[in-house]
């Protein structure tokens, strides 16, 4: 499920309780630590917050009619830091699962738990801010200095992570 454009104006809640049959497979092969929630839209998706100072989240968006499973890393939009739909996808740290062969859940059980492991390993700057995603103008992604220009250190994706391609 594409970031921002289209979910920018849905709203989301916290989801208990019942759970369609398309989506128990889904749940039942994620870690425990995701919560799951609702959007405005009626769509289901699950979303992990590590518990140290991180701006990361790691989420799993499930589409039941193209039968595909979005896992990715996000930095959580600075406005809106507890939004669950708001931010940046990580684009090296995403990946789309396809649920046709019999092979699905595992693959998503390792996905979904690299997200989590991604998400917990956000880098600090030297000068103690955290780095944030930056897309340069080809597209590709860096993290950089929250405090920049004052601060100007950057790093690579891949210096901090595998790729989920």
């Amino acid at each position: 499920m594409p970031a921002n454009s289209a979910l920018e104006e849905i709203t989301a809640a916290k989801h208990v309780g019942f759970i369609p049959h398309p989506m128990r497979p889904i749940e039942c092969n994620i870690q425990n630590a995701f919560t799951r929630y609702r959007d405005s839209a009626g769509r289901i998706f699950w979303v992990y917050l590590p518990h140290k100072p991180s701006t990361l989240s790691a989420r799993v968006h499930a589409d039941t009619i193209s039968r595909s499973i979005e896992v990715s890393v996000y930095e959580q939009d600075a406005r809106d830091p507890a939004s669950p739909i708001k931010g940046v996808s990580i684009n090296r740290w995403s990946s789309i699962l396809i649920m046709d062969d019999g092979e699905w859940e595992k693959g998503l059980a390792e996905l979904a738990g690299l997200a989590m492991k991604q998400a917990e390993k956000q880098p600090r700057c030297l000068c103690g801010s955290l780095l944030s995603i930056q897309e340069l103008s080809d597209r590709s992604q860096i993290f950089a200095c929250s405090q920049f220009p004052k601060c100007s250190r950057i790093a690579t994706i891949k210096d901090y992570g595998y790729s989920f391609q």
